[in-house]
């Protein structure tokens, strides 16, 4: 089993709280609340995404790029993260 990062627990409560989010919203658009509180809360959310993936790209940046360095995959590495940051932006 490949070791955790060490961002682990701290993005795994993130993702939580962004689900809890995700059904908070769900409900309000259910019980059709005004557009405007329910777009309010669809950027806090976005917010919440974009802080936990910042989490995700850091670590992977120290552990996962950092290791493949020392391996001689450097290279690969760094296109892969600049993949990764392409599509977040």
């Amino acid at each position: 089993m490949a070791e955790k990062h060490k961002t682990f627990e701290d993005v795994n409560r993130r993702l939580a709280r962004i689900q809890g989010h995700v059904g908070g919203i769900r409900r309000m658009w259910q019980d059709q609340r005004p557009c405007h509180e329910v777009l309010l809360q669809m950027a806090a959310l976005r917010g919440a995404v974009e802080r936990a993936a910042r989490v995700i790209m850091r670590d992977h940046a120290e552990s996962c790029v950092a290791a493949a360095l020392k391996r001689g995959r450097g290279e690969e590495a760094v296109e892969e993260l600049l993949g990764a940051l392409e599509r977040l932006m």
